[in-house]
C-alpha cells in the first residue's frame, strides 16, 4: 500500500477532513492535500510526528507506512548497517524516536550522557 492510500485510511477512520487534520497538526493543507493525491513526496519524521498526533495515531507505525522504519527488522531504513556506527554520531545527526516519542536534542544529549556513565563506569 502506498503511504498516501494509507495516510487517507487513516483520516478517514478518524472521520476528519484534510484541513481539520492539517489545522490540529500544524501543517499546510495544500502541501498535505497534495502528498495524500500522490503528488508530493512523503513528509519527513517531523511532520509525520505532528500528523500521528493530530490522528491519534501510532508515530512508529506512521514511520514503518512512509518508509523511514522497519518494525520488523528494528531498523531505520535509510542507515547502512553492515559497519558499526557511532551512537553519538548517530544520536546527534539523526531524529531519534524512544517509545513513540521523538526526542529533542537536549533529551538525546542526556540520553547519550546516561549511556556513556553505564558503559564508562569503573565497577569492577
Amino acid at each position: 500500500m502506498k503511504f498516501a492510500e494509507y495516510l487517507n485510511k487513516l483520516i478517514d477512520t478518524q472521520k476528519m477532513s484534510v484541513n481539520e487534520l492539517a489545522d490540529s497538526a500544524g501543517v499546510n493543507a495544500g502541501h498535505l492535500s497534495r502528498v495524500l493525491a500522490g503528488k508530493r513526496p512523503t513528509p519527513g519524521p517531523k511532520t509525520l510526528k505532528k500528523i500521528a498526533i493530530a490522528l491519534g495515531a501510532d508515530y512508529e507505525q506512521l514511520l514503518e507506512e512512509a518508509g523511514y522504519l522497519d518494525l520488523k527488522l528494528g531498523k531505520k531504513l535509510s542507515v547502512e548497517t553492515k559497519q558499526p556506527k557511532s551512537l553519538e554520531l548517530f544520536m546527534l545527526h539523526n531524529e531519534v524516536v524512544f517509545r513513540q516519542v521523538l526526542l529533542s536534542e537536549g533529551q538525546k544529549k542526556l540520553f547519550l550522557r546516561i549511556i556513556q556513565a553505564v558503559v564508562c563506569n569503573d565497577d569492577k
